[in-house]
């Protein structure tokens, strides 16, 4: 059985792009012409046991259209980048720290699109010149009472290769840097590591790097990175109410499958909660009354029961009956059932 539904991962791939939901909604209020725009984020999934493999799911969400555009499911030595999607030629993608780096950067690019990217410094060499040699202090040009910074540099991608690239920096507001310092610090703590000056300066900071040129204000592309939060939400849900957390320990491809199968069942899920929100709408019903957990929380269930269903009217009644008792007969009990002895020995009376 594990090898066949290892097979079916191209199967179960075409069928994820399928049932992948999708809404007519247009958001975002600037004209974009066209333009779409594409929240692409990662997450990780385990296997049970202390080797376990680390399997990672790839998600590209469009968000003009407010659909998922695209799914993967690869291995942990797929790191996170662009490479596994289908970049399409004039569209702007959105993505976190993780992506953050010049060769990201520089990939959008090469395939006629735009990225805006959250970066760390630390990760990124940046530089005044395209030859690299006047290297650019981050922690320089943070130090100031400015709440925005808005300027062009270079940035490193590979093999000494510098690219354009504009920088944009926000000032965090005072409660989001005191919590952003207290996150370094325990994670600090716990590492048993030392915090150099320059990380505490860059927590106190939001710094995207992006493609886009000056025709768009740094006040919109900030306002444009915040609707990155919208695919991390969508990767809470799929982790809190199908506990897709840790699978069974298998081969790579079967827990692949496995995954697949949890992203359908979502899939199929969200399909439901977006045609009920449609008809709240359409009966000006007040949303403001509907948790959108509780919604999908109740069309999973709703769909796990008629998967059961269709399981029990499927497949046969007797060789499912098979397997349970195959299951209990080492289970050894003092109970006697005279009612089943009873009926089986008339029975037998009967046909002899």
């Amino acid at each position: 059985m594990a090898k066949k539904t290892s097979r079916c991962v191209p199967w179960l791939v075409y069928v994820l792009n399928q049932t992948l939901p999708a809404t007519d909604i247009i958001v975002g209020k600037r004209d974009l012409s066209g333009r779409h725009i594409k929240l692409v984020d990662g997450s990780c999934v385990k296997q049970h046991g202390p080797k376990g493999e680390t399997l990672r799911i790839h998600m590209c969400y469009d968000l003009t259209l407010g659909r998922m555009d695209e799914v993967l499911v690869t291995d942990h030595h797929t790191a996170e980048s662009f490479q596994p999607f289908a970049i399409s030629p004039g569209d702007i993608y959105i993505a976190d720290a993780g992506f953050g780096k010049g060769i990201n950067l520089e990939y959008i690019v090469s395939r006629q699109a735009d990225a805006l990217l959250r970066m760390t410094p630390n990760n990124v060499s940046l530089a005044e010149d395209p030859k690299g040699h006047k290297k650019i202090n981050m922690a320089q040009k943070l130090d100031t009472c400015k709440g925005v910074i808005d300027f062009t540099c270079y940035v490193h991608t590979k093999h000494r290769k510098y690219v354009p690239v504009r920088i944009i920096a926000s000032r965090l507001p005072e409660d989001k840097i005191e919590a952003a310092l207290v996150r370094k610090k325990r994670k600090a703590q716990k590492h048993q590591s030392t915090l150099k000056n320059e990380t505490l300066i860059y927590a106190q900071w939001v710094i995207l790097m992006t493609s886009l040129d000056e025709s768009y204000s740094a006040e919109e592309l900030l306002s444009l990175y915040r609707a990155r939060w919208q695919i991390e939400l969508l990767f809470k849900r799929i982790k809190q109410f199908f506990k897709v957390t840790k699978i069974k320990a298998a081969t790579v491809q079967h827990s692949i499958a496995l995954v697949l199968l949890w992203l359908i069942a979502w899939s199929v899920t969200e399909r439901d909660v977006i045609a009920a929100e449609a008809y709240l709408l359409s009966k000006n019903a007040d949303m403001n009354r509907f948790s959108p957990w509780a919604m999908s929380n109740f069309f999973f269930h709703r769909f796990k029961a008629l998967v059961c269903c269709l399981w029990l009217f499927c497949f046969g009644y007797d060789v499912d009956l098979i397997n349970i008792y195959d299951r209990l007969k080492n289970h050894k009990s003092a109970r006697f059932n005279q009612f089943a002895q009873f009926s089986f020995g008339r029975l037998w009376v009967l046909s002899s």
